[in-house]
């Protein structure tokens, strides 16, 4: 028996007369970039084990000073979507995030700063299933030091990666 309020279909049902019955892989182009739940399958697999791998891809650590902006920018070197952008909690309240690009892509819907608190790695319900950058495209995201002082900024993204053949 089901205990939960609204069965599965009823909670889609409802957002789908919210969203106006749209379908979203059809949306959004029916592609793999786009965030399709096969973005890794077919022949790319062939040979594994193990499937896509969730793994973590760190951002350079980088030093900023008190009101200053900068991105900070990097290169997978497999195949990489993007899933949860984490910073430390103990730095977390010093900075702010206003845009995350996947090549020239931003996976913020809109312009703005957010606190990086947001996305600590104690934060609930932050996941940001988003773009894949693929090898040669750059992941950027654009930090601001907000606090009174040089701090040095060190965060990273956790996503499903490409696994190596074995």
């Amino acid at each position: 028996m089901n205990n939960s309020i609204f069965s599965s279909n009823q909670n889609v049902n409802r957002y789908e007369s919210f969203l106006g019955n749209d379908n979203i892989d059809s949306l959004l182009g029916n592609d793999d970039f786009m965030g399709d739940d096969d973005f890794m399958g077919g022949d790319e697999m062939a040979g594994s084990r193990s499937g896509p791998q969730e793994q973590f891809y760190p951002f350079t650590r980088t030093s900023f000073a008190t009101g200053v902006s900068a991105d900070i920018t990097g290169r997978p070197q497999r195949k990489f979507r993007t899933e949860r952008l984490v910073v430390a909690s103990i730095i977390a309240a010093d900075f702010t995030f206003s845009r995350l690009l996947i090549g020239q892509d931003n996976m913020f819907v809109a312009n703005g700063d957010a606190s990086c608190q947001l996305f600590s790695e104690a934060a609930v319900g932050m996941r940001l299933r988003g773009y894949t950058a693929v090898p040669g495209l750059d992941i950027t995201i654009t930090v601001t030091n907000r606090a009174a002082g040089t701090l040095v900024f060190s965060g990273g993204i956790v996503g499903s990666a490409v696994a190596r053949a074995s």
